[in-house]
């Protein structure tokens, strides 16, 4: 799987800014073309207030907890399964939201679709990355900042399930960018006949690592 890998990610605040304007700061954007080439401009964003107010919500425990073990919802295998049926003959993917429970368990609530501008292709998929943002900032919204961006699925057109260069790349660029939610990202391969899929992470080493995991209702 190749990605734009968020040409629009930032920090986001958890709730609507009221601070003094003297308390903005201008940061970096990163804007990714493509997996490997990337440019940078400077945008008024956000206050220190909401940056402090954010690195103490549950949801950004997810940024630096390593984690062994995944729940996967009901609702989240199910757009899985319907998004890959869409895509008889090529690859497909989205982004995965979710978070990381006090027991050390990663919980992946929902999934995305790859939106509008994907490319779809026998044995790659390319992301759409502002549909992946919006995607994501909303469930962060929604869940008052428990959930958010936790990885990527995709769906393999041939019986393997074990992670490519490619998905391997991926998860690194997503690791070690700067405004990424999560250091350990996770990396769903899906196939559909026969049906199965695997969950791999980040280690940090270079490699993804396969982890246990089961499905529960949403």
């Amino acid at each position: 799987m190749t990605s734009e890998l968020w040409p629009d990610w930032r920090p986001r605040c958890v709730s609507k800014c009221s601070c003094p304007k003297e308390s903005k700061r201008i940061l970096q954007k990163i804007i990714f073309d493509g997996p490997v080439k990337m440019k940078t401009e400077s945008r008024l964003f956000q206050c220190k207030e909401c940056q402090r107010t954010r690195t103490q919500s549950a949801g950004a425990a997810i940024r630096s907890m390593e984690f062994n073990r995944a729940i996967l919802s009901a609702k989240c295998l199910a757009v899985i399964r319907t998004e890959s049926g869409k895509a008889r003959d090529t690859e497909t993917g989205g982004p995965l939201v979710g978070y990381v429970s006090k027991d050390g368990t990663m919980v992946v609530a929902d999934a995305g679709a790859p939106g509008p501008r994907a490319k779809l292709e026998r044995y790659s998929v390319t992301i759409d990355g502002e549909h992946a943002q919006r995607f994501c900032g909303q469930i962060n919204r929604e869940s008052e900042g428990l959930m958010d961006y936790v990885g990527d699925w995709h769906k393999h057109t041939g019986i393997s399930l074990r992670p490519s260069k490619q998905d391997v790349s991926a998860m690194k660029i997503m690791a070690d960018f700067e405004f990424s939610p999560t250091r350990h990202p996770i990396s769903l391969i899906y196939r559909k006949w026969p049906q199965a899929l695997q969950i791999y992470v980040w280690d940090g080493s270079g490699g993804l690592t396969r982890i246990q995991w089961k499905i529960i209702p949403s």
